[in-house]
Parts: structure tokens; sequence; C-alpha cells
């Protein structure tokens, strides 16, 4: 490979691959785009720290600065737009929007004009679905979004959307089955949307695909077929993570199914409640073995479930736990801090928890803390003696960085600010 162009696309098939985005970066230096080359490396440097949660803050800034210069030297042909400008985690333009009438002009030379993208936004399309279903343009595209009650019939029949490695759905009505499988699917992400019970045996059968990495299912009315569905998504060794959130189901509390999954690394559950006994059997009566995060957000959540779950074995490489606005009693929450399990978090968020003093001298004082690296205390109500104890602990040598939105007098926020990195 010796030119941009080449390197954009092997980027766009592997964009998680770090060593090919770090030749693109020379060749960008090479041909005198130093910016754009060090917010590229930039951005390998904080995925090699773990991600955006654990990267050191002088990286992050860093980031941003560059992030800033980095767009003004991105250039598009006239007939297309930015959506959502230069994607901010691997420095390349991955998203665009368009009309209809000019993907169905370019559509064909998609991949000369604009090596990179995978995420095509139509505007103006109402009319024009079928012809776009039909367009071999449609093969350079790896996500079109659902945004219009037109595209779902359209796609659905298409040989074209094979293509396609992410479905996404957004206020979309009668969501119906397709002609087969797509069996590029990497990524599903349904929001707002009516779906059938022909939708979901077709996305049941589309679970199946072995390259499927991401569900995301947001504001959806629950059913049995739902539960139905997860039961057999969760087995799946591709599945890396699952978010749920907003989900209903009439006046009862969500059934969510048992089992676990060996593969699943990130597992997000926000405002979906459930009875106490169907979150320990969802979480834990069951195996969980490589769940690196595990985000419980506005859900109701017993504090005694997330007590058991930190002194449990079952969730040996969790580092990240986020409880923001649970209903978590002072004493749980305290006594939390003495579990194995808070030992090997590295990413703790305790937002919104309405904690006191209790809790929070809790903290400071445990040796557990030791391997904090992100601590997010927003949203409590800390007195100044929680800041002092906090300064002084000798357990939180490690942190990065630490949120106190709202839960310090300005006099304790100064004072944190003089040892942490606080944002």
């Amino acid at each position: 490979m010796s030119t941009g162009e080449d390197l954009l696309r092997a980027i766009a098939v592997g964009p998680d691959d770090h060593a090919l985005r770090l030749v693109y970066a020379d060749w960008l230096e090479e041909t005198g785009d130093e910016t754009l080359a060090a917010f590229i490396r930039v951005n390998v440097a904080i995925e090699g720290q773990g991600g955006d949660q654990l990267a050191d803050p002088a990286l992050r800034a860093q980031h941003s600065a560059l992030y800033s210069a980095s767009q003004e030297g991105i250039t598009l042909p006239k007939w297309a737009r930015r959506w959502g400008l230069l994607n901010p985690w691997n420095g390349i333009v991955t998203a665009v929007e368009m009309s209809a009438s000019s993907f169905l002009r370019y559509g064909r030379r998609l991949d000369q004009y604009l090596p990179g993208v995978r995420l095509v936004h139509l505007s103006a399309a109402k009319k024009s679905w079928q012809k776009v279903a039909a367009h071999e343009g449609l093969r350079m595209v790896r996500e079109l979004p659902l945004m219009e009650t037109e595209t779902w019939p359209a796609l659905r029949e298409s040989p074209l959307a094979d293509h396609l490695e992410r479905l996404s759905s957004w206020y979309v009505p009668a969501l119906g089955a397709a002609r087969t499988p797509w069996p590029r699917l990497r990524e599903i992400s349904l929001s707002k949307s009516e779906v059938d019970e022909l939708f979901l045996h077709w996305l049941s059968d589309a679970v199946q695909t072995p390259a499927l990495e991401r569900v995301r299912l947001r504001d959806l009315s629950w059913s049995y077929e739902w539960t139905e569905f997860l039961g057999r998504l969760l087995p799946r060794k591709s599945l890396l993570e699952l978010h749920l959130g907003d989900l209903w189901a009439g006046d009862t509390y969500l059934w969510l199914p048992e089992g676990g999954s060996s593969s699943v690394r990130v597992l997000s559950l926000n405002n979906v409640h459930m009875y106490e006994n169907d979150y320990r059997r969802f979480l834990l009566d069951a195996e969980w073995p490589n769940l690196e995060q595990l985000l419980l957000w506005n859900s109701d959540i017993p504090g005694s479930v997330i007590h058991d779950i930190l002194r449990s074995d079952a969730f040996p490489r969790l580092w990240r736990l986020g409880l923001k606005n649970n209903p978590i009693d002072m004493p749980t929450t305290a006594a939390l801090c003495d579990l194995p399990g808070f030992a090997r978090l590295r990413a703790l968020s305790w937002w919104q928890l309405n904690l006191d003093d209790e809790a929070g001298l809790a903290l400071a004082r445990s040796p557990n803390a030791a391997n904090l690296e992100v601590l997010d205390l927003a949203g409590n109500r800390f007195t100044d003696a929680v800041a002092h104890a906090l300064i002084a602990s000798p357990y939180l040598n490690n942190l990065r960085r630490l949120h106190i939105y709202e839960s310090f007098s300005s006099e304790a926020e100064k004072l944190l600010r003089s040892r942490f990195p606080v944002l």
C-alpha cells in the first residue's frame, strides 16, 4: 500500500487495527499533514492505555487540541457533508451526509471519492429508497441508518444490503422481516421503533451471523419474545457488548434470561427495572467470566445485589463499575469498599447516589481503593471532612481522574484540585 486512499480503504475494513492506523499516520506526516498524523497517534496511545475512561489527562487534553486543529484540514466533495465531522477516535472521516440524488449519481464511485467512509446518512430520500436499495453504490456502505418509514421496506428486500454491518433505527414504525439475515452484521442498534413478530423472528436468525459483536436496545416495548431473543443472543461467542436502556413492559417489571455470557465484556442496564430476584438470576445466578465493564444506571438495583457482585468470584475481570442514581443505602455503599471485587476496580462511578460522609470516608480509608484510576463522586453531599480524607489517603495514588461536580464546597474543591486531576 502506497497511497492514503489505499490505507483508508484498509482501515474501513479493519477500524480497530492500530498498526494500520499508525502506518497511515506515517504517510500523513510524510505528505505534510503533521497535525492529523499526531492526532491519530494520540488516539492509538489512548486506546493503548485502556480507552477514554483510563487515559492520562494530559493525553486527553492533547487529543482535544489536536481534534480541533485537525478538523480545519478536512475537505470533502461539495455534494457530501460531514455528519458528525471527523471521527474523534480514529482521525478519519467515516460518516457523511448527502442527498439521495447525489448518492444515486456518485454512489458507484463512493470508494474513490470518500475512501474510509462507513456510514452514509441520506437526506430527502423518501421517494428514492427503492432506487437506493437497488443501487450498486450500496456495496460500498457499511451503515445506512433507518430514519424514515420508507427505508426498511426497501432495504429488507435488497440483496445489496448483505454488505451492511450495522443495523440502526430511530423512530421507525413497522419493522418487518427481511429477505435473509445480513451475513456481515456486526452491530444492532434499535431505539424507539415499533418491532413486530416478523422482525423479531428475522432478528433471531440475524444473531446467528458470526460477526455480531454489539447489541443496543433502547426505549422499546418489552415482551416475552424479546426475552427469548436475548436468550438466543447471549450464548453467541462473538458478542462483546450488550446495552439495554429505557425498556418497559406495561405495568410489570422486566424479565431477562438467565445463563449469562462467556464472551460479553461490556454490559449496561440504563433505566431497566426488575425485581431483586430477577436481578440476581440475571447477574449472579449466571456466568460472566469475561465481563470487564458493568454499568447499572437509573435502574433501582438493590444494594444487596451490588454487594454480592463484588463479593462473588464470578466476575474476575471486572474493572469498571457504574452505579449512577440507584437507591443504595449508605451502610451498604460503605461496606462495598471492603469487598474483594472492589480491589479489582480501576474505574468507579458513585454518581448521584446521594451519599454522605460515611461512604466517602470508607472509600478514603480502604486499601481496596489502591487500583482506582477513575473515580466519579459527582452529585453527592460530602462535607470537607471527606475532602481532607481523600487528600490524605495513601490508597489513591493511582487516581488519574476525579469527578466531584456538586458534591463538595468550593473550598473543598480547591483542596482536591491541589492533589488530584479534577474534572
